[in-house]
């Protein structure tokens, strides 16, 4: 959802505006009390903050209830205070499917974060040998406004011998389009890939969709083994 984040001082309310639409909702109210503020987002850490007159620095994080931390004051008041937001957007997965293989632990919410909180996918059953025993189809919503795309996916493997794959979906060819291929790694690694023509990566309803495939190009010596993905998202500006 693409939203603007404002905030009420005094009561300590929390409100969001949804861009596409103007409409309004309340995040949470009658708060901690927090004086006049200015507020910004930051997509590295995915969390909102609030810098007030008053010499408080404060962050909210949406993907934990909203959890409020207070930071020690800084210096000097902050007359004329003004949000800015922080350079670049991040598109956070919000439907996922496992399309081959055995979904064992995990879900929606280890895939927003690098936290060493994983999905654990193991091997499944394929028809030829060209299709990956593991495969993950993951969607999510892009802004209205985009100049640029890339995917990142975080994600290790439990052996060696393994090939990791991820596709972004061409929706003006119906198509995926393999954009990064690379040894999977045993210990966590971050493969991110910038998308050409971003436009045909978007669909009309703001759609963005990737697939991560996992399978042994050549012999391995079990025949159980896992992916532990631990975030796919998009970023872009």
């Amino acid at each position: 959802m693409d939203l603007l984040i404002g905030a009420f001082a005094g009561p300590g309310t929390i409100f969001a505006i949804d861009r596409t639409t103007g409409q309004s909702s309340t995040v949470f109210s009658n708060g901690p009390f927090f004086d006049n503020c200015g507020v910004a987002y930051d997509p590295d850490t995915q969390k909102v903050w609030l810098v007030s007159w008053s010499r408080e620095v404060i962050s909210y994080d949406p993907l934990n209830n909203w959890a409020r931390t207070d930071y020690p004051h800084s210096d000097d008041a902050h007359d004329a205070l003004a949000g800015a937001a922080v350079s670049g957007f991040t598109i956070f997965p919000d439907n996922f499917q496992v399309f081959r293989g055995v979904l064992e632990g995990g879900g929606l919410t280890e895939l927003t974060r690098s936290d060493d909180l994983y999905m654990v996918i193991r091997n499944g059953v394929t028809a030829l040998r060209t299709e990956s025993p593991i495969t993950l189809i993951v969607e999510g919503h892009a802004p209205n406004l985009v100049n640029s795309l890339s995917v990142q996916v975080e994600n290790h493997v439990s052996i060696t011998g393994l090939t990791q794959r991820i596709d972004a979906f061409n929706f003006t060819a119906g198509s995926y389009t393999n954009v990064d291929t690379r040894s999977a790694t045993t210990t966590d690694s971050v493969a991110t890939a910038a998308l050409t023509g971003v436009g045909d990566y978007i669909d009309a309803n703001r759609l963005v969709r990737m697939r991560v495939r996992v399978r042994a190009d050549g012999p391995v010596f079990t025949n159980t083994w896992r992916s532990f993905v631990d975030q796919t998202i998009w970023t872009g500006a």
